[in-house]
């Protein structure tokens, strides 16, 4: 019903007669604390653009409805709003009509030039006295508008009325806010290219309001940067933000800038250019282990929710020395609240002992979560025998993750397979090894072990093993895998059918309804018919059932010969075992199951009751009622198919 009322209210916008009030409800309702607040507001934030509005009031008349919500409710955050929306240049997005819409409505866009600067003057004022206001949100939602309405203002408005308001922001709140300064920052190097004397006005502008101290220095440059980038004459881009935190880090140590007692607000929260600005610290001649020291030192005392690493991993990249690393993870591990921190940089050393690993063993095994940190770790130069003694306790932590290890070597020097196998196989071969997955719920790892492995040594026992767990996954609902199913159940058939199929055809018999996702894979794969029979032969009873089922029905199009042919194969189905009535029933899904792309069927049907009737004279008296019953059928679906084409060209 709320959504109702705030559509009501909509179309009633778009009418002269009751757009003033209409508007005005919206209003009240956005800023009620009401179901409808939410909806309301959306609207009334874009009742104002000065095109597609949805709005029938001319200028004077949203002037006198903007003035009179003022007037009766003071500044609110719709109304703040709403003046953003009026200084809104560019990008509108809305609905148009033509006179032809049956609703005729009256839309009013401003046009003439100087109602848009006069409209544009209005909302700049009102921004100007609602900073008036003491409400912290409300002045926060002010410097919003500022900063998303500066570089289109700047470009095609008034660009001397909004640094005006700037101005009186600063005045408000004691200084030019952070998040403004980067978009007059980005305003200088955006494009298209500002002429030099705009530039220059904007950078006299900004020396106006000059960084006085090292933590505000940190905090505009480095933790709450903007990303700015320039395009080169190459044609790729230029990243300021990086230049400017390395900047930052060699100005600090040439100049001697004691810019350490602002270190905690480098580890702490979200970080914007901290990983730089640390990296460059760390390539400079720097006291780096007292530093360190200095930040876990900090990191130690404070709610582990509140860290944040950038600033250790751009220090620890910088001075790339494993010594060093050492000692940082040494660091992190000491302290529970930094263990994350130490396991995470275990992956910055060059190369990773196995002995680095063992470290780190007691907390892999007391939280097997903190696995995530180390995927994709780099452990290929390791040898065999250590990538044998690491696996052998990495195993029981997780399975999956030991198993994404011995995949990503394997794959990278498939020569290692020979002596790795020992290892491998034990570990896929074993119950519900299907259901292990990585961290990102990827199971590639699985499947391209379990082939290297059957490609190694492709015995009957370990296909059996695996395709019962294959059957075993398709039957059970909560499995949400399927994709590595049926890739292997591909990859046996294709490479294995000898062995594969025998299995996979008689779990099809003895489950009759077989699982819906694997009934879906066998209806896709394009089956060798001459296999499929010579299976049948060995043992018929069922297996034609399966075999119908499982076979292309009809021999390709001839352009030469319109009319439909079953595959001789299905042919020999039909006349060996034409009394099976479970077949025929099969065969009588394949006939009338297709996949068009016209809105009729009855040219199909037509062509599929011609096939049939070829049946009609066939020696076993199932298979001559099998095609009288199926001409009946087709007949009656192509009645169907003909009274659907008479509504839909009737546009029913």
């Amino acid at each position: 019903m709320n959504d109702d009322i705030v559509d009501i209210l909509n179309k009633l916008a778009r009418y002269k007669i009751t757009a003033y009030k209409a508007i005005a409800l919206l209003y009240q309702l956005s800023i009620s604390d009401g179901d409808y607040k939410h909806d309301a507001l959306i609207s009334i934030r874009n009742k104002f653009y000065i095109y597609l509005s949805n709005n029938a009031l001319n200028l004077e008349k949203r002037i006198e409805l903007l003035d009179s919500l003022k007037k009766d409710f003071g500044i609110t955050e719709s109304l703040i709003h709403i003046y953003g929306s009026i200084l809104k240049t560019e990008r509108f997005f809305g609905t148009t009509n033509g006179e032809s819409e049956v609703d005729n409505y009256q839309d009013v866009d401003i046009k003439n030039y100087n109602e848009i600067k006069e409209y544009y003057k209005y909302a700049f004022e009102a921004l100007i006295d609602a900073l008036n206001t003491n409400d912290s949100y409300l002045l926060e939602l002010i410097e919003q508008k500022i900063i998303e309405r500066l570089q289109e203002q700047y470009r095609y408005g008034n660009y001397e009325i909004i640094f005006s308001l700037i101005r009186k922001l600063v005045v408000k709140q004691g200084n030019l806010p952070i998040k403004l300064r980067s978009n007059i920052d980005a305003l200088i190097i955006s494009q298209p290219k500002l002429i030099k004397e705009d530039i220059l006005s904007l950078k006299a502008f900004l020396e106006e309001f000059k960084i006085e101290t090292t933590e505000e220095e940190l905090k505009t440059i480095i933790i709450d940067a903007p990303y700015l980038s320039e395009r080169n004459e190459n044609g790729s881009y230029n990243d300021l933000s990086q230049k400017r935190a390395k900047d930052l880090a060699k100005k600090y140590i040439e100049n001697k800038v004691d810019w350490e007692t602002s270190l905690p607000n480098l580890l702490v929260n979200e970080q914007k250019q901290t990983y730089h600005f640390a990296e460059k610290i760390g390539q400079s001649d720097y006291n780096h282990h007292s530093l360190l020291e200095n930040a876990f030192s900090f990191l130690d005392r404070i709610d582990k929710e509140q860290h944040n690493i950038l600033f250790i991993n751009g220090l620890v990249h910088g001075v790339d020395n494993d010594d060093f690393t050492r000692k940082a993870i040494d660091l992190a591990l000491n302290n529970k609240n930094t263990i994350e921190i130490g396991i995470h940089l275990t992956r910055f050393l060059k190369p990773i002992l196995l002995s680095d690993l063992a470290l780190i063993k007691p907390f892999l095994i007391q939280n097997p979560n903190y696995l995530r940190l180390l995927e994709y770790i780099d452990i290929l130069h390791l040898t065999n025998d250590e990538l044998i003694e690491l696996t052998s306790w990495l195993n029981n932590i997780n399975l999956s993750f030991t198993l994404e290890i011995l995949d990503r070597v394997i794959r990278n020097e498939p020569r290692r397979w020979i002596a790795l196998k020992e290892i491998v196989n034990p570990l896929i071969y074993q119950k519900e090894i299907l259901y292990n997955t990585s961290f990102i719920n990827n199971s590639l790892h699985i499947e391209e072990l379990i082939k290297v492995s059957v490609i190694d040594n492709p015995n009957i026992k370990n296909i059996n093993f695996i395709l019962s767990e294959i059957f075993e996954c398709y039957e059970d609902f909560s499995f949400q895998n399927s994709t590595l199913l049926n890739s292997l159940v591909y990859f046996f058939l294709d490479q294995y059918w000898d062995k594969s199929w025998p299995l996979i055809g008689d779990y099809i018999i003895e489950k009759q309804n077989v699982p819906l996702t694997f009934s879906y894979l066998l209806s896709s794969i394009s089956f060798d018919n001459s296999k499929l029979l010579e299976w049948v032969k060995e043992k018929p009873g069922n297996r034609e059932v399966v075999a119908m089922h499982c076979l292309k029905i009809f021999q390709k199009y001839n352009q030469d010969d319109s009319k439909l042919k079953f595959e001789p194969e299905v042919i020999s189905l039909i006349d060996n075992y034409g009394n099976n009535r479970k077949m025929l029933a099969k065969l009588e899904e394949s006939l009338t199951s297709y996949t068009i792309h016209t809105n009729s069927a009855e040219l199909l049907y037509l062509r599929r009751k011609e096939l049939v009737q070829t049946l009609s004279n066939h020696p076993l008296e199932e298979v001559r009622v099998f095609s009288s019953k199926m001409s009946a059928k087709f007949d009656l679906l192509i009645e169907q198919e003909r009274n659907f084409e008479t509504n839909h060209n009737l546009r029913f």
